[in-house]
């Protein structure tokens, strides 16, 4: 209690322009408390009374109260807060946790640094000014200073300073908005798996999932809390459901369900929701209804589907807010499914950070995908790729390397008949190719997906083509590798420019998924441009190219790829060195960013006004307040906008502004405009020359030869 601590008992300050400050303090003391017990965390109740109670206490200070009362008047307050840290507790880990609980942890050298460079009677001064005579003691500080200087982190460290910031930054954003601590539920299912597959209709398809998945559940009632598990199945084998039931036979606190992309998340929940009653759906475009959640994306429900973008922040984000999920891995069952999508620099350090949380937080890893990179060395629950040769058709597909060849012969390789996918590399030349397939093609319904497509209308295209191939109509899809995994499509050929080998593979998940075909053919090309380089280098790292294209050959059906794959990844390990995250927290380097999402140019965000409400939308987050009163708001906008929103280059969007400087709307509004730095609007006159409904952004005709690697 704040009463036992040696602070004064009348602190008369204001935390919030409607909280006092004492009160905060106790709020995030007790919410600290609900979060531990809840989740069963071994923590001293004094570490989490000492950064609770100390945490804000420097917004006692006059500046900081005359602050709340005028945002003009500054008052930096984490700082001298962490000197009272200092000296209640001695300790390095809760005083750095306090210094930065708004801000992010720093390495260790520039730890050294900042405390090296305090002098005792400023640290004094400071703290007499937040509470008169009191001051820190000047051998604590120089104690600390010399453990400081001789100690080292390692992982051990980072798991205590990441779980204690995580319940910390948690319970501190939800007292200031005056929130009561969450009441978490474990996971209850409204149907059984034998509910769910029994509904099925009786087909080959149906009959060959049947066969791997009592294999696999069969492995499943072996598996052990807090282990490490892989499952390695064929794409259309039913890996999602089983995936489920896995988790749900572990009886975890939390299921969490991690996917790369966002319209795989969407297909995911769907699923869950008809499995559980209380699904929550995490990515940056959801609106929620909490706002609490809607600014922190914090995981309160049971069942939860995310994207590998956000589990990979929670893990390693140095930012205090993106550890806020940290302490619900506990006891939980994570699924990371469609695993490959991972940098393979990362695969090492991302296993070694799955094996260390598994036996500190008790938390079960599932790694589910066609096509298993090495990452973890965990325990395989499908049965060997033999199993397949039980089915009616052991090959869905058969896939043939075509060569080399310029991107105008495409025509010629696209069947006269059936529903097929067209893949390539980079936006323009996916966007070449579906005109040179439109000018050709008369009996089939075309589409095209990319991520110049907003998220809006790439949501009701895909739509579209499930309901197509539903309903016999054949069609044709052109896109990027946006529906490589994951998307639950199924066309009788495929045509993919060539690319690593485990993306091949992927892709071929596409044809024949459901063995409504006698046999699939994937065909596999490799498109040059005029200056006759590869698209697949503009996109794919040359290792992952040289990798497979010694291991790819003329042609292999879908039993043989498993060894294929196993080989490239071989391959691909004796070229690759391993880098991440995992081998700077062994050192204390907690404060570097290591991204998962890794762009070779940086990109604008680019508004399109497709429904007359974009910029309005954009013009009332511009006004709103920076304060965390209006964080919701702006989060709950800024997600509807991004629903309406792509990413291009700069230099395109410049290119396109110097081309229509003189095409304006209402003879005040330019068609295309730079709103901010880094953020543009195509305004609705613009959309159909500069933004094409069909076909998305389209690239400024002077910029056409520099755009070929879009």
């Amino acid at each position: 209690m704040l009463e036992e601590m040696p602070f004064p008992g009348s602190l008369r300050g204001k935390s919030h322009p409607d909280k006092m400050l004492i009160d905060h303090l106790r709020g995030v003391e007790r919410t600290i408390g609900e979060i531990a017990r809840w989740h069963e965390f071994e923590v001293d109740p004094k570490e989490i009374a000492v950064i609770a109670l100390s945490h804000d206490i420097a917004k006692e200070h006059p500046q900081f109260q005359k602050h709340l009362c005028n945002p003009r008047v500054r008052y930096s307050h984490a700082g001298p807060s962490s000197f009272f840290t200092l000296q209640q507790s001695g300790n390095l880990f809760l005083t750095e946790l306090v210094r930065n609980h708004h801000g992010q942890f720093q390495n260790i050298d520039a730890v050294r640094n900042y405390w090296f460079s305090r002098d005792i009677e400023d640290i004094g001064e400071a703290m007499e000014a937040v509470l008169p005579g009191y001051k820190l003691s000047e051998t604590k500080f120089h104690t600390f200073l010399d453990h400081l200087l001789q100690t080292g982190w390692d992982e051990e460290d980072w798991y205590r300073a990441r779980l204690l910031a995580s319940m910390l930054t948690t319970a501190d954003r939800m007292d200031a908005m005056n929130l009561e601590p969450f009441r978490y539920e474990k996971p209850e299912r409204k149907l059984t798996y034998a509910q769910i597959t029994s509904a099925l209709p009786p087909s080959d398809i149906s009959r060959w999932r049947k066969q791997l998945a009592q294999a696999v559940l069969d492995k499943v009632n072996k598996m052990e809390n807090g282990g490490m598990y892989t499952l390695s199945l064929p794409t259309g084998a039913g890996k999602t459901l089983l995936g489920i039931e896995a988790a749900l036979r572990m009886h975890p606190k939390t299921i969490v369900y991690c996917l790369p992309f966002i319209s795989i998340v969407d297909q995911v929940s769907e699923i869950a929701q008809n499995l559980f009653p209380k699904v929550q759906q995490d990515h940056y475009l959801i609106e929620g209804e909490n706002a609490f959640i809607q600014a922190y994306r914090y995981w309160n429900e049971p069942f939860i589907v995310t994207t590998f973008a956000h589990f990979w922040e929670i893990l390693y984000s140095p930012r205090m807010n993106d550890t806020m999920n940290f302490h619900r891995l506990k006891d939980a069952f994570v699924i990371l499914d469609e695993v490959q999508s991972i940098p393979s620099d990362y695969w090492t350090g991302f296993g070694k950070t799955l094996q260390f949380l598994s036996k500190k937080m008790n938390t079960t890893f599932l790694l589910m995908t066609a096509t298993q990179p090495e990452i973890i060395e965990g325990i395989e629950l499908s049965r060997p790729v033999a199993a397949l040769s039980r089915s009616p058709a052991p090959s869905r597909y058969t896939v043939t390397r075509v060569g080399r060849a310029p991107l105008e012969t495409l025509p010629s390789l696209v069947p006269q008949s059936g529903s097929g996918l067209v893949i390539l590399n980079t936006r323009q030349s996916a966007l070449s190719a579906y005109r040179m397939i439109a000018q050709e093609e008369r009996d089939r319904k075309l589409f095209f997906l990319s991520r110049w497509v907003t998220p809006e209308d790439r949501s009701h295209r895909l739509t579209n083509v499930k309901k197509c191939l539903e309903e016999g109509y054949e069609c044709l899809l052109t896109a990027t590798q946006v529906v490589e995994a994951g998307i639950d499509l199924d066309f009788q050929w495929v045509i993919r420019d060539m690319a690593p080998l485990d993306s091949i593979v992927q892709a071929a998940g596409r044809c024949n998924r459901n063995r409504s075909a006698s046999l699939g053919k994937v065909y596999v090309p490799e498109f040059i441009t005029e200056k006759e380089h590869p698209f697949t280098s503009y996109v794919y790292d040359s290792r992952h190219l040289s990798a497979t294209r010694k291991t790819l050959p003329e042609s292999f059906s879908e039993k043989e790829s498993a060894p294929l794959i196993r080989q490239y990844y071989q391959e691909l390990r004796q070229a690759v060195s391993q880098t991440g995250a995992w081998y700077d927290i062994t050192i204390g380097n907690w404060g570097n960013r290591y991204s998962l999402i890794r762009k070779r140019i940086p990109e604008a965000l680019v508004l399109i006004e497709s429904d007359g409400h974009v910029h309005d939308l954009f013009e009332q987050i511009r006004t709103l307040s920076k304060d965390y009163k209006s964080l919701d708001t702006r989060k709950r906008l800024w997600n509807r906008l991004q629903r309406h929103a792509i990413d291009v280059s700069n230099e395109l969007m410049q290119n396109w502004i110097r081309e229509t400087n003189s095409f304006l709307v209402d003879e005040t509004c330019p068609a295309v405009e730079e709103l901010e730095e880094g953020i543009y609007i195509v305004r609705s006159q613009g959309v159909g020359e500069i933004y094409n409904e069909e076909t998305g952004f389209a690239v400024p005709p002077s910029s056409k030869e520099e755009a070929e690697f879009e």
